[in-house]
């Protein structure tokens, strides 16, 4: 006669054991898949380096494929195969990816961050505005969709509304220079030049740390400066910028112009010439050189 009680018993024992297995076995079964999805998606990288981009994308195909259940490395596999796709203007596709993003579990409102500066690489800039505006209504207090907003609002050339936006995200990253940078730039299209300053000046006192941002603070202020008739102070700071890219030719352009007014002729020439050689079209520059040349062929011309 089978004892009721005792195959209850060895039932609960073989639960207990295979619970324990299976807890066991659980941390080697994610550890493992950690470590598929990491060496795939390095494959993908070294892949790109070596662009061999259908190699890439198939390794990234195969990360998001196996990946179902780990966001972190599924959302970091789409992002990367979206940037991969927009590097070889598959436009559609990186879209798809940027948006497929959404769905991963558990939501990440950063993901409207990505996608928002995606739609302002492709000048759609209505959208970039939705997605950096839902994120905002996600996280309030996270000045980046804010700074987001505003720079698709200076992009689409509605300078007064961007100023509002920089403002709302000065007021959440007081600290943060990049914001009063990009309010710099806002104001200077507005031509309040003063303004405008006093955001370059804010900028660099918080501290520019990347080097586009450094290039565009000297090569702002030294407009500014230059618009406002101080031709040393415009010379000083558009040097700092051609220090950070010798071929930047707005700040060549720039600098040529404050030379001229300041009297360096041969100063400015150089600095023409150099422009016309970067941008071969453009009209300033070539006017530039054939005014100053025919100025120093004079004999009373100045040539310090």
């Amino acid at each position: 006669m089978i004892d009721g009680k005792a195959v209850t018993r060895r039932m609960l024992q073989l639960a207990i054991v295979f619970g324990v297995v299976a807890i066991a076995m659980a941390p080697a079964r994610a550890e493992s898949l950690s470590e598929f999805l990491s060496k795939k998606i390095e494959q993908a990288r070294r892949a790109e380096t070596d662009r061999r981009f259908d190699v890439a994308l198939s390794a990234y195909r195969d990360a998001i494929e196996q990946g179902v259940g780990a966001a972190e490395f599924t959302r970091t596999a789409l992002k990367k195969r979206a940037a991969l796709y927009e590097q070889l203007n598959m436009y559609d596709k990186a879209e798809g990816d940027l948006t497929r993003a959404f769905d991963v579990v558990p939501f990440e409102p950063k993901d409207f961050i990505d996608r928002g500066y995606f739609y302002m690489r492709r000048a759609r800039y209505r959208e970039a505005l939705d997605d950096f505006m839902q994120g905002a209504q996600r996280e309030p207090r996270n000045a980046l969709y804010v700074y987001g907003a505003a720079r698709a609002l200076a992009a689409s050339r509605d300078f007064e509304s961007a100023v509002k936006f920089y403002g709302e995200a000065i007021k959440l990253a007081p600290d943060n220079g990049k914001i009063f940078l990009g309010r710099a730039e806002a104001f200077v299209n507005m031509t309040r030049l003063h303004e405008a300053r006093a955001d370059y000046d804010r900028a660099f006192s918080l501290g520019l740390k990347d080097r586009a941002d450094r290039l565009y603070g000297f090569s702002g202020r030294g407009y500014v400066i230059l618009l406002m008739q101080d031709y040393d102070g415009a010379v000083r700071n558009l040097d700092q910028a051609l220090s950070i890219d010798p071929d930047a030719a707005n700040a060549l352009l720039w600098r040529a112009h404050a030379n001229e007014r300041r009297g360096q002729l041969p100063a400015a020439l150089r600095d023409y010439e150099r422009a016309a050689a970067v941008l071969r079209d453009s009209v300033p520059a070539r006017e530039g050189v054939t005014r100053l040349r025919v100025q120093l062929a004079q004999p009373n011309a100045v040539t310090r």
